[in-house]
C-alpha cells in the first residue's frame, strides 16, 4: 500500500510561539512601516484597542490575526528580514502557508538579502 503525502501542519505550541514572538516584535515592525496602531488595524481588520492589548501582552492574538499581520509585514523587505531573523518567518511556516507537502521546499524566498 502506497503511503500518501501529508501537507505541512503546525502544532498549537508552534503557533503560540510564533504569535508570541510576533506580538513582541509588532511595535518595532509597525514603526518601520510608519503605521500607527489605528492605521495597521485598518489594514488588518483589528481594532486599535486589540492591537494595544496584543502588543502589551494582555491578549494573545488569534491565528487569523497572526496571518493577517504577516500578510502586511512580509511585503516590506526590512520587516521580512526582521521576521526571518527573529525566526517568525521560517521555512516551516512558509510551507504551511503554501500548503506544501512534508519534505517539499517552499517557493517563497526566505533568505536574508
Amino acid at each position: 500500500m502506497k503511503k500518501s503525502k501529508q501537507i505541512v501542519s503546525l502544532s498549537t505550541e508552534t503557533k503560540n510561539q510564533l504569535k508570541d514572538a510576533l506580538a513582541e516584535a509588532l511595535p518595532s515592525l509597525r514603526k518601520i512601516l510608519c503605521l500607527s496602531q489605528n492605521d495597521f488595524g485598518e489594514r488588518t481588520g483589528v481594532s486599535r484597542i486589540r492591537l494595544s492589548m496584543i502588543e502589551c501582552g494582555k491578549y494573545r492574538m488569534t491565528w487569523s490575526q497572526f496571518t493577517s499581520f504577516m500578510l502586511i509585514l512580509i511585503f516590506n523587505p526590512q520587516c521580512k528580514n526582521i521576521l526571518i531573523r527573529k525566526e517568525i518567518l521560517t521555512p516551516e511556516l512558509v510551507s504551511y502557508f503554501e500548503c506544501k507537502y512534508i519534505g517539499e521546499e517552499p517557493d517563497f524566498e526566505i533568505k536574508l538579502h
